[in-house]
């Protein structure tokens, strides 16, 4: 029973170790034609925005949002607050 078992453990090792022992590369290579297939429109550089690849109307508010950060007045805010001496001299900084 040993044996059999032992024998049948070492075929699924054997046979399973090609995938097993792919490299990075492969992996990589795999990775980037499954979304080339799946998303043929969309250029390599433009996965790093993610889903604001795929609707153009999404994208534009992307880069409008990037051009004019809306919490841009609050950190500006901010920064006043914490650089404001107290009555004792002493601040946030």
């Amino acid at each position: 029973m040993k044996k059999i078992v032992l024998m049948a453990l070492t075929a699924c090792l054997t046979l399973g170790a090609p995938a097993a022992f792919a490299s990075q590369a492969d992996d990589i290579t795999a990775l980037r034609n499954y979304f080339k297939k799946k998303f043929p429109k969309v250029k390599f550089e433009d996965y790093s925005i993610g889903a604001y690849a795929l609707n153009d109307d999404k994208r534009i508010n992307y880069e409008g949002i990037k051009e004019f950060p809306p919490f841009e007045d609050q950190v500006a805010e901010g920064e006043d607050i914490w650089n404001k001496k107290f009555a004792n001299g002493n601040s946030f900084a």
